[in-house]
Protein backbone atom coordinates (compact mmCIF):
# COMPACT_ATOMS: atom_id res chain seq x y z
CA UNK A 1 0.00 0.00 0.00
CA UNK A 2 1.33 3.56 -0.40
CA UNK A 3 2.06 5.94 2.24
CA UNK A 4 -0.63 7.81 2.97
CA UNK A 5 -0.10 11.44 4.57
CA UNK A 6 -2.90 13.90 5.27
CA UNK A 7 -2.30 17.57 6.14
CA UNK A 8 -4.13 20.19 8.27
CA UNK A 9 -3.68 23.53 8.49
CA UNK A 10 -5.14 27.05 8.76
CA UNK A 11 -2.74 27.77 6.07
CA UNK A 12 -6.11 28.45 3.78
CA UNK A 13 -5.67 27.49 -0.31
CA UNK A 14 -5.00 31.28 -1.89
CA UNK A 15 -1.55 30.74 -1.22
CA UNK A 16 1.28 28.56 -2.51
CA UNK A 17 2.00 26.75 1.05
CA UNK A 18 0.20 23.66 0.80
CA UNK A 19 1.04 22.95 -2.25
CA UNK A 20 4.59 23.20 -1.21
CA UNK A 21 4.94 21.04 1.87
CA UNK A 22 3.22 18.66 -1.26
CA UNK A 23 6.22 19.39 -3.41
CA UNK A 24 8.34 18.72 -0.56
CA UNK A 25 7.11 15.42 0.73
CA UNK A 26 6.70 14.03 -2.83
CA UNK A 27 10.67 14.74 -3.51
CA UNK A 28 11.63 12.06 -0.46
CA UNK A 29 8.50 9.92 -0.69
CA UNK A 30 7.10 9.94 -4.51
CA UNK A 31 4.61 7.66 -4.27
CA UNK A 32 2.68 9.33 -1.19
CA UNK A 33 -0.79 9.82 -1.20
CA UNK A 34 -1.25 13.24 -0.03
CA UNK A 35 -4.81 13.51 1.90
CA UNK A 36 -5.83 17.18 2.85
CA UNK A 37 -8.24 16.73 5.98
CA UNK A 38 -8.86 20.91 6.08
CA UNK A 39 -6.69 24.16 4.87
CA UNK A 40 -9.27 26.59 7.00
CA UNK A 41 -8.67 26.41 10.71
CA UNK A 42 -9.45 29.53 12.25
CA UNK A 43 -6.47 31.17 11.55
CA UNK A 44 -4.06 29.96 15.05
CA UNK A 45 -6.92 27.90 16.41
CA UNK A 46 -5.22 25.21 17.88
CA UNK A 47 -8.36 23.86 19.51
CA UNK A 48 -10.59 24.04 16.80
CA UNK A 49 -7.38 21.75 14.82
CA UNK A 50 -7.28 19.12 17.50
CA UNK A 51 -10.84 18.70 17.44
CA UNK A 52 -10.71 18.32 13.60
CA UNK A 53 -7.44 15.79 14.06
CA UNK A 54 -9.48 13.65 16.88
CA UNK A 55 -12.77 13.70 14.37
CA UNK A 56 -10.51 12.09 11.37
CA UNK A 57 -7.38 10.19 11.98
CA UNK A 58 -9.52 7.24 13.02
CA UNK A 59 -10.80 6.37 10.17
CA UNK A 60 -7.48 6.17 8.36
CA UNK A 61 -5.48 2.96 7.50
CA UNK A 62 -2.65 2.09 9.65
CA UNK A 63 0.71 3.48 9.12
CA UNK A 64 -1.03 6.93 7.91
CA UNK A 65 1.06 9.89 8.71
CA UNK A 66 -0.89 12.85 10.16
CA UNK A 67 0.55 17.02 9.75
CA UNK A 68 -1.22 19.11 11.63
CA UNK A 69 0.54 22.93 11.07
CA UNK A 70 -1.65 25.54 13.51
CA UNK A 71 1.72 27.25 15.02
CA UNK A 72 1.05 30.78 16.49
CA UNK A 73 4.21 30.00 18.43
CA UNK A 74 6.30 30.43 14.99
CA UNK A 75 8.74 33.42 13.66
CA UNK A 76 7.11 34.98 17.35
CA UNK A 77 9.32 37.22 19.17
CA UNK A 78 10.05 37.43 22.79
CA UNK A 79 12.02 39.19 25.42
CA UNK A 80 14.73 37.50 27.92
CA UNK A 81 16.73 39.55 30.39
CA UNK A 82 16.69 42.55 28.04
CA UNK A 83 16.99 40.96 24.95
CA UNK A 84 15.02 40.06 22.25
CA UNK A 85 14.97 36.44 21.39
CA UNK A 86 13.57 34.65 18.58
CA UNK A 87 11.22 31.74 19.49
CA UNK A 88 11.05 29.96 16.01
CA UNK A 89 13.16 26.51 15.34
CA UNK A 90 13.09 23.20 17.51
CA UNK A 91 15.14 25.16 20.22
CA UNK A 92 12.47 27.21 21.15
CA UNK A 93 9.19 25.88 20.62
CA UNK A 94 9.78 22.00 20.06
CA UNK A 95 8.27 20.55 16.95
CA UNK A 96 7.34 16.68 17.63
CA UNK A 97 6.46 13.48 16.15
CA UNK A 98 3.79 11.09 18.35
CA UNK A 99 4.11 7.87 17.28
CA UNK A 100 0.57 5.49 18.74
CA UNK A 101 0.32 2.33 18.08
CA UNK A 102 -0.98 2.59 14.62
CA UNK A 103 -0.39 5.83 13.49
CA UNK A 104 1.75 8.59 13.17
CA UNK A 105 1.08 12.95 14.42
CA UNK A 106 3.57 15.65 13.22
CA UNK A 107 3.40 18.88 14.63
CA UNK A 108 4.29 21.79 16.95
CA UNK A 109 4.37 21.11 20.69
CA UNK A 110 1.74 23.83 21.80
CA UNK A 111 -1.38 21.13 22.38
CA UNK A 112 -2.55 20.62 18.67
CA UNK A 113 -1.34 17.27 19.06
CA UNK A 114 -3.33 16.58 22.68
CA UNK A 115 -5.92 13.49 21.54
CA UNK A 116 -3.57 11.84 19.51
CA UNK A 117 -1.46 11.26 22.33
CA UNK A 118 -3.20 7.59 23.80
CA UNK A 119 -1.39 6.20 27.10
CA UNK A 120 1.36 4.37 24.90
CA UNK A 121 2.35 6.70 22.47
CA UNK A 122 5.90 7.44 22.01
CA UNK A 123 6.57 11.40 21.65
CA UNK A 124 10.09 12.92 20.39
CA UNK A 125 11.28 15.76 20.00
CA UNK A 126 11.96 16.77 16.34
CA UNK A 127 15.91 17.70 16.47
CA UNK A 128 17.71 15.64 14.10
CA UNK A 129 18.75 18.12 11.58
CA UNK A 130 19.48 15.59 8.78
CA UNK A 131 15.87 14.91 8.46
CA UNK A 132 15.06 19.12 7.74
CA UNK A 133 15.60 20.73 4.91
CA UNK A 134 18.79 22.50 4.50
CA UNK A 135 18.03 26.14 5.59
CA UNK A 136 15.04 26.13 7.81
CA UNK A 137 13.37 29.77 8.37
CA UNK A 138 11.98 31.14 11.11
CA UNK A 139 8.21 31.53 10.01
CA UNK A 140 7.50 28.05 7.54
CA UNK A 141 8.60 25.16 9.50
CA UNK A 142 5.20 23.57 7.81
CA UNK A 143 8.04 23.12 4.81
CA UNK A 144 10.68 23.32 6.52
CA UNK A 145 10.44 20.38 9.14
CA UNK A 146 6.93 19.37 9.32
CA UNK A 147 6.85 18.07 5.62
CA UNK A 148 10.46 16.42 5.19
CA UNK A 149 9.65 15.14 8.90
CA UNK A 150 6.74 13.26 7.35
CA UNK A 151 8.23 12.37 4.45
CA UNK A 152 10.92 10.40 6.13
CA UNK A 153 8.96 9.01 8.58
CA UNK A 154 6.80 7.41 5.74
CA UNK A 155 9.58 6.36 3.90
CA UNK A 156 10.49 3.98 7.04
CA UNK A 157 12.48 5.95 9.15
CA UNK A 158 12.25 5.41 12.79
CA UNK A 159 10.60 7.92 14.81
CA UNK A 160 13.15 7.47 17.14
CA UNK A 161 16.10 8.83 14.64
CA UNK A 162 13.87 12.60 15.20
CA UNK A 163 15.26 13.28 18.17
CA UNK A 164 15.14 12.80 21.90
CA UNK A 165 11.91 11.71 23.88
CA UNK A 166 9.15 14.33 25.50
CA UNK A 167 8.15 13.10 28.63
CA UNK A 168 5.92 15.97 28.90
CA UNK A 169 4.13 17.83 25.99
CA UNK A 170 2.09 20.55 26.04
CA UNK A 171 -1.96 19.49 26.35
CA UNK A 172 -4.99 21.24 25.85
CA UNK A 173 -6.86 21.72 28.76
CA UNK A 174 -10.78 20.94 27.12
CA UNK A 175 -13.79 21.66 28.90
CA UNK A 176 -15.16 19.34 30.87
CA UNK A 177 -19.24 18.76 30.76
CA UNK A 178 -20.78 19.54 34.29
CA UNK A 179 -23.71 16.85 35.91
CA UNK A 180 -26.12 18.55 37.86
CA UNK A 181 -29.23 16.95 39.48
CA UNK A 182 -31.32 17.10 36.94
CA UNK A 183 -29.76 18.47 33.66
CA UNK A 184 -25.96 18.56 32.16
CA UNK A 185 -24.26 21.81 31.36
CA UNK A 186 -21.49 21.70 28.34
CA UNK A 187 -20.16 24.25 25.73
CA UNK A 188 -20.19 24.58 22.49
CA UNK A 189 -16.44 23.41 20.85
CA UNK A 190 -17.10 23.74 17.15
CA UNK A 191 -19.27 24.95 13.88
CA UNK A 192 -19.28 22.92 11.02
CA UNK A 193 -19.45 25.12 7.25
CA UNK A 194 -23.18 24.19 7.63
CA UNK A 195 -23.93 24.86 11.15
CA UNK A 196 -23.96 22.24 12.91
CA UNK A 197 -22.42 22.07 16.77
CA UNK A 198 -20.40 20.03 18.29
CA UNK A 199 -20.30 20.11 21.94
CA UNK A 200 -18.12 18.57 24.54
CA UNK A 201 -20.98 16.26 25.50
CA UNK A 202 -20.27 12.99 24.38
CA UNK A 203 -23.13 10.08 23.34
CA UNK A 204 -22.27 8.05 26.20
Amino acid sequence: MRPVITLTTDFGLDDPFVGIMKGVILNIVPDAQIIDITHNIEPQNITQAALILNATYPWFPRKTVHVVVVDPGVGSVLKAKGKTKKTAGPINRRAMVVQSKFQTFIGPDNGVLTLGIQPDSRVYEITNKKYFLKNVSNTFHGRDVFAPCAGWIASGIAHAKMGPRVLKPVRLDFPQPLLKETSLHGEIIHIDHFGNLTTNISAE
